[in-house]
C-alpha cells in the first residue's frame, strides 16, 4: 500500500524522481506544497512525499526555491533577448519601408515630373529619409547593446553616468 502520510521517515526517494517532480512543479507554477502535493504522481514502489518532505525539499534539501528563481532568471533573460530581437526586426522593416518610400517619390518625381506637385514628392523623400534615419539608428542601437559584452557595456553605461555628474555640477555651479 502506498505511504501517503505526512512523515515519510526512512522513505528514500530516487533523484531521478525528485528530479521529475521539481519540474512538475516548477512548470505548475511552484505550488505551495499541499497543493502540489495532490496532483503529484507516486513514485516506482506507489510512494508519495509527505508535505514534511516536500516543504523540505523546496527551501532545504533540493533548495527548489532557489533553483526557480535561478530558471526565473533565465526565463526572463530569454523573454528580454527576445524582445528585443523583435524590436530591432520591426525597426529593420520600418528602415526598409523608408527607403522604398524614398525609392518611389524619387521614381514618380522621374515619371512625372509634368504633372506633379513638388511638395508632394518632396514630402514623400522626406519623409521616406526621417523614417529610415529614426529606424536604422534605434535598430542598430538595440542590437549592438546586445551584443555587447558585459564589461564594455559596463564600462559605456559608467562614462554616462561621469558625464551626467559633469553636466549636473556645472548646472549646479551656475556655470
Amino acid at each position: 500500500m502506498p505511504i501517503t502520510n505526512n512523515s515519510n521517515s526512512g522513505i528514500a526517494f530516487s533523484n531521478h524522481y525528485k528530479e521529475e517532480l521539481f519540474l512538475l512543479w516548477y512548470a505548475e507554477g511552484k505550488l505551495p506544497a499541499t497543493r502540489f502535493r495532490k496532483i503529484i504522481p507516486p513514485d516506482i514502489a506507489g510512494n508519495t512525499p509527505s508535505l514534511n518532505t516536500l516543504g523540505h525539499w523546496m527551501t532545504e534539501g533540493s533548495n527548489w526555491r532557489k533553483r526557480a528563481d535561478v530558471l526565473d532568471d533565465e526565463v526572463k533573460n530569454q523573454i528580454e533577448a527576445y524582445a528585443i530581437a523583435k524590436k530591432v526586426e520591426m525597426l529593420t522593416r520600418h528602415s526598409d519601408v523608408g527607403k522604398e518610400l524614398q525609392e518611389a517619390g524619387a521614381n514618380y518625381i522621374r515619371e512625372h515630373l509634368d504633372q506633379l506637385k513638388p511638395s508632394t514628392a518632396i514630402r514623400m523623400i522626406v519623409e521616406g529619409v526621417r523614417i529610415e534615419q529614426n529606424s536604422r539608428g534605434i535598430g542598430t542601437a538595440f542590437k549592438e547593446m546586445v551584443e555587447m559584452p558585459d564589461d564594455e557595456l559596463t564600462s559605456k553605461i559608467e562614462e554616462l553616468i561621469d558625464r551626467s555628474k559633469v553636466e549636473i555640477s556645472q548646472i549646479d555651479d551656475g556655470s
